[in-house]
This record gives structure tokens, C-alpha cells and sequence, in this order.
């Protein structure tokens, strides 16, 4: 099969042909029809040999959408043949927060710094990945049905719709018909965690995004408010609140801009989702924060956060934003993605992968 690897730390990913892994008890081999793209791709293809802790080559992609093609012993063969959506942030299936039905905070899972060599890596972080024809699932319990669903909608929502809503439920109780809910970034989670406010809250969305073409566009998004300016932001957000400041701030951006900005806008008692990959840090401590506040350091979401942005996505209350693209043009998808010229989420489609072996044919 055809598969998207990275080859050493820092290298060019290529098109590879490798064997199709093989299917033992529990799993469920997926044909990949979808897969999407994410930042984080950058950051693993960036990480220098020093800070490189997963196993190369390794199969990129962690957004997956596809077909159930083949199950092991002892998983039930309804699985066959169904459409899925893959739960990325695997976990052990054992502890606390797996039980709990959180695997994204599994406390045995690694991240993409993480360097245990007994930690369980995500596919795409460690193990391989969607960019391929085959996914092997070691588990059903992370699939989920994605039945009426277009593979390149679905794909997103694994990780960049999965991760928005469970930001929103981190904010969510702080939220009523009187409140401000300010949402800092309208890229690709951003555009999604705006729209899931709107469907599951009654509070006023302001959203702030540097790129104003994204802003111009920001009501599609689900915002009521939107602007390029910080200070704008800030004066608009105290307007609206009379003062009291916002009760919930999303950050999907993390820079210390941003960081300056949660602090000019948060209320009391606000309620702050740090999500974004920027790295800023949000000191905390008495009168450094309007009292009250409360922040959360996010990682993915849950199966119950992906099946719920399913659901929003199949009653039409949130429609991604995507732009599909065949397998021969990834190299610039992700040239585009690195120099910011993305909005929403771009997704691979696979079925376009005869296209690769015309290409070998004629090379």
C-alpha cells in the first residue's frame, strides 16, 4: 500500500510503498478514504534529532476517516464494512481517566515530547498513521460510526472538531444569556469551536483573529462580534458585558499576544481553554488573574466530544470548513498549512491514490 512516511528527523516525507499491517485479535483494519491535516504534522516533521522520540520511518496523519475492510478474533463483524471516524488519542483502556472515558488524559499515553519507550502513541504520533490506504485500529472502541457523513467532513472532526468541542465543555457551565465568550483564533479549530458555542450556548461570541479576510467571514463561523484588533477586542468585549468582563475565553492560539489578551478580557469567575500549540505560559497566582479565573490546558477530546460533533455536524448546526486534495499534492498542502494560507482544515483524499502509481509507472 501506499503510505506518507517520515524518514528521519527533519527529513522530506514521501510517498512510500510498504505492506498492509496485519490484523490481530481485537483490531479492525480501516481503508482510508479520508485524512486530514493539522499543524501538529509540522511540529513532528520540525522536531530536531535531539528532541525526536518516535520511531521512524513513521506514517503521518492522525485525522482519519474510512471504511472498516478487515476485523480480528473477537470483534464483531457488524464492524465489517462500516463508515468510521478514528478516535486519535489512544489510550490503555485501564486507568482513571480511561475508564472515566477521557483516553485523550490517559496517563500512560505519550505525546509528541513525551520519551518513555513503553508509552501508547496516537497513529500519527508515533505509530503510524492515516496517510495511507490502511489504518490499523488496535481497538473498536475508537471507532465510531460516521454513517451519512462525506469521509473528507468526517476526517476533520477527529481531531480538529473533537478537540473544539471539548474546549467548549471545559467553558460551557460559565455560559448564559447574559454572558461574553471570546474565541482567539478562526483557524481550524477556532471556525469549529465558534460554531459549537453557538449551538450549545446562549452566549454572545466575540472572535478575534489577525487574518481579516477570516474575520470578515467570522458570522459563517457562528461569532456575533469579530475583529483583527486586540484593544478593539478588549474594548468591545467590557462594552458588551458592562464592564464585567467575558466569562469564557478560548485560546487556540497560544502566543504571548494572545496571552496578554486573555488577561485584558477575562471577567471573574471566567472560565479559560488553553488549546492552541503556541507554547505561551498563563502565570497564575493572586492578582496576577481576575480572581476566580480558572484555566484548563486541553489535549485532544474524548469519543464522547467526537461522537457529539458528529451529531452537530449531521443536524447541519456546524459545517466545517474544508478544502479536499489528492495525494500527489500533500508536499504543498502542508507548504500552504506552514505559511498560514489555510483556513478551516485541508484533507487528503485517498481514493485519488491510483494517481501515485501512475506517477511510479512514469517515473
Amino acid at each position: 500500500m501506499w503510505a506518507y512516511q517520515l524518514g528521519e528527523p527533519q527529513g522530506v516525507p514521501q510517498w512510500r510503498r510498504v505492506p498492509v499491517p496485519p490484523v490481530g485479535p481485537g483490531h479492525a483494519l480501516v481503508r482510508v478514504t479520508a485524512a486530514g491535516l493539522c499543524h501538529s504534522d509540522l511540529t513532528i516533521m520540525d522536531l530536531p534529532p535531539d528532541r525526536m522520540h518516535l520511531s521512524l520511518p513513521m506514517t503521518l496523519g492522525h485525522e482519519c476517516a474510512g471504511t472498516v475492510a478487515r476485523v480480528g478474533e473477537g470483534v464483531d463483524p457488524a464492524w465489517h464494512g462500516a463508515p468510521v471516524a478514528v478516535f486519535g488519542p489512544w489510550g490503555c483502556g485501564d486507568c482513571r481517566a480511561c475508564r472515566a472515558g477521557e483516553e485523550n488524559y490517559c496517563v500512560r499515553s505519550g505525546t509528541l515530547y513525551s520519551s518513555g519507550k513503553n508509552l501508547i502513541r496516537p497513529p500519527g504520533g508515533g505509530v503510524d498513521g492515516a496517510l495511507a490506504e490502511y489504518l490499523l485500529v488496535p481497538d473498536v472502541r475508537h471507532l465510531v460510526r460516521a454513517d451519512n457523513l462525506a469521509p473528507h467532513v468526517a476526517a476533520p472532526l477527529t481531531d480538529a472538531g473533537a478537540t473544539a468541542h471539548h474546549a467548549v465543555k471545559q467553558v460551557i457551565a460559565a455560559l448564559d444569556d447574559e454572558s461574553v465568550a471570546v474565541v482567539i483564533g478562526l483557524g481550524g479549530l477556532g471556525h469549529l469551536a465558534s460554531q459549537v458555542l453557538r449551538a450549545l450556548s446562549r452566549t454572545t461570541i466575540v472572535a478575534v483573529d489577525t487574518n481579516r479576510h477570516v474575520v470578515e467571514r467570522a458570522q459563517d463561523s457562528g461569532a456575533h462580534y469579530a475583529t483583527s484588533d486586540a484593544d478593539e477586542a478588549a474594548r468591545l468585549v467590557h462594552e458588551l458585558t458592562g464592564g464585567e468582563g467575558a466569562s469564557a475565553v478560548l485560546d487556540f492560539v497560544c502566543l504571548p499576544g494572545t496571552r496578554d489578551l486573555i488577561l485584558a478580557v477575562a471577567g471573574r469567575r471566567a472560565r479559560v481553554a488553553l488549546v492552541g500549540l503556541g507554547g505561551a505560559d498563563l502565570s497564575m497566582g493572586f492578582a496576577t488573574v481576575p480572581s476566580g479565573l480558572t484555566a484548563t490546558v486541553t489535549r485532544w477530546g474524548s469519543i464522547s466530544d467526537l461522537a457529539g460533533i458528529i451529531e452537530l455536524v449531521r443536524a447541519g448546526r456546524v459545517e466545517p470548513q474544508v478544502s479536499a486534495v489528492a495525494p500527489a499534492l500533500v508536499e504543498q498542502a502542508y507548504a500552504e498549512l506552514r505559511n498560514g494560507k489555510v483556513e478551516g482544515r485541508t484533507v487528503v483524499l485517498m481514493s485519488d491514490v491510483a494517481a501515485l502509481e501512475e506517477g511510479a509507472a512514469a517515473g
